[in-house]
C-alpha cells in the first residue's frame, strides 16, 4: 500500500494531512472520543507541536492515580487555604494513602468504586461527618476535571445518606431550664465541675467558638467599655504545636457586648490566672486567660474532654439520657437566643461572626414550635382569647 505524501514528497505519518493551502494538521481522537485538530506552516513544526501537544497532556493527565489528582488539587488550593484547613487536608491525603482507590487511575474510577468507598471508610468506624468531609475533597477535585471535559460524570456526586445511616447528633439549643441545671450541677458537685463554672458561662453568654475562647487574653477584655474583642483564635496541630489564626473570615472580627454575668465570670478567671507565675507566648500572644495545670493555655480537646465528665454527670442527676452537649452547643444556644430576643438577623450576624446570614437562620437558629406560638401571639395580641 502506497503511504501518502505531501506535496514535497515527505511521508505523512497517521493523522497528518496536507491542507490546500500547503500548511499541515494533525488530527486526534481522545478517550472520551473528543477531536482536536493541530495546525503548523510546515511539518517539522507540526511534530513538535504533536510532542507538545494536548495528545500528549491529555494521556498524561489519564495516567494519574486518584491520590495525584487529589495532590494536584490541594495544591491549586494552598494559597488561598488557611493553616488550620491545610492541615485538615495533609491528613485527609494521608487517608486517602491507604484506601484502594488511591493507586487506581482516576480515569477508571466508577459510581459504584466511590460508594464502595464510603462503606469501607464507615466500616472503619469513621463518623459521617468525617466520611462526608472525606468526599467532598474527592468530589471538589474531580469536578474540575468534569468541567475541563477530561471526564464525562463525576463518580462522586451522590447522596451520602443513601449509602451509610446518618448519625450525626441534632444539633439542639439548650433550654433555660437546662442550663440553670448545668449551672446547679458544677456548683455542687465539687471541685472538679466547679472550676469549669466560669468557662461554661462565658460560652453562654458570649457564643463564640471554642477556638475563640482558648484563644482569648487579658488585653481581649474591655471591661470599661463592656467589650470583648474577637480578632484570633487559638489553634493546635500534631506537628507544629500551639498557633494563632485569624478567623474564618473577615466577619469573624467583631465586639461582642459583655452581659453582667459574662464580667462577672472574667474577673473571676482573670483572678486566678493572675496567680500564675509563668507566662505563656504564642506567636506573640500573651496573657492567656484559660490555662491548663501546666501553665500552657487548654486546647478545643480538653473542652471536649470536660464536656463528656458533664454529661455524664447531668445523664445520672436529673436521669436524662438523652442529654449531651459540647462547646458548639453554647454557640447555638446563644444564637437562638438571640433571634428569639427579637434581635435582628444582622445584628446577630455580626455576634456570631458568620459570613452571611443565610448560615446564622439555617444553621444555627432553633425554634420549637412553643417558640413560634409566643412569638405569634406577642405579634398580634389583639386575637388573643377569641
Amino acid at each position: 500500500m502506497e503511504r501518502r505524501k505531501d506535496n514535497k514528497g515527505k511521508v505523512l505519518k497517521e493523522g497528518e494531512s496536507q491542507r490546500k493551502d500547503g500548511t499541515y494538521q494533525y488530527r486526534w481522537t481522545d478517550q472520551l472520543g473528543k477531536r482536536h485538530t493541530i495546525y503548523a506552516k510546515d511539518l517539522k513544526t507540526l511534530r513538535e507541536k504533536k510532542n507538545n501537544s494536548e495528545l500528549n497532556k491529555f494521556e498524561t493527565q489519564c495516567t494519574k492515580t486518584v491520590f495525584e489528582l487529589v495532590k494536584d488539587y490541594l495544591k491549586l488550593k494552598e494559597s488561598a487555604t488557611k493553616i488550620s484547613t491545610a492541615y485538615e487536608y495533609e491528613s485527609r491525603l494521608r487517608k486517602l494513602d491507604t484506601c484502594f482507590i488511591a493507586t487506581v487511575k482516576y480515569t477508571d474510577v466508577k459510581r459504584s468504586d466511590a460508594i464502595k468507598l464510603a462503606k469501607e471508610l464507615y466500616d472503619a468506624g469513621n463518623s459521617y461527618g468525617t466520611i462526608s468531609n472525606f468526599l467532598s475533597m474527592l468530589r471538589q477535585a474531580y469536578q474540575i476535571e468534569y468541567e475541563d471535559g477530561t471526564i464525562d460524570n463525576n463518580p462522586f456526586c451522590f447522596k451520602l445518606s443513601s449509602v451509610i445511616p446518618n448519625q450525626k447528633r441534632t444539633k439542639y439549643a439548650l433550654s433555660e431550664e437546662q442550663y440553670s441545671n448545668i449551672l446547679t450541677l458544677l456548683n455542687t458537685s465539687g471541685k472538679a465541675y466547679k472550676k469549669h463554672l466560669n468557662e461554661i458561662i462565658v460560652l453562654y453568654e458570649t457564643g463564640i467558638r471554642i477556638s475563640e475562647l482558648c484563644g482569648l487574653t487579658i488585653t481581649d477584655v474591655d471591661f470599661k467599655n463592656r467589650k470583648l474583642h474577637i480578632n484570633h483564635q487559638l489553634l493546635w496541630d500534631k506537628s507544629k504545636g500551639y498557633y494563632i489564626q485569624t478567623p474564618k473570615s473577615q466577619q469573624g472580627i467583631r465586639n461582642i457586648p459583655l452581659t453582667k454575668q459574662c464580667a462577672e465570670a472574667l474577673k473571676n478567671i482573670i483572678l486566678e490566672q493572675s496567680k500564675r507565675q509563668t507566662e505563656t507566648m504564642i506567636d506573640g500572644h500573651v496573657g492567656f486567660l484559660f490555662l491548663k495545670s501546666d501553665g500552657t493555655p487548654k486546647r478545643g480537646k480538653d473542652f471536649t474532654s470536660y464536656f463528656e465528665i458533664i454529661n455524664k454527670k447531668y445523664q445520672t442527676l436529673y436521669e436524662d439520657d438523652s442529654f449531651h452537649i459540647t462547646p458548639h452547643t453554647f454557640r447555638h444556644t446563644f444564637c437562638s437566643r438571640m433571634i428569639k430576643s427579637g434581635l435582628d438577623i444582622k445584628s446577630v450576624q455580626y455576634l456570631m461572626g458568620h459570613a452571611t446570614s443565610k448560615m446564622t437562620l439555617e444553621v444555627y437558629a432553633h425554634v420549637t414550635s412553643e417558640d413560634a406560638e409566643e412569638a405569634f401571639w406577642k405579634a398580634f395580641p389583639q386575637v388573643v382569647g377569641e
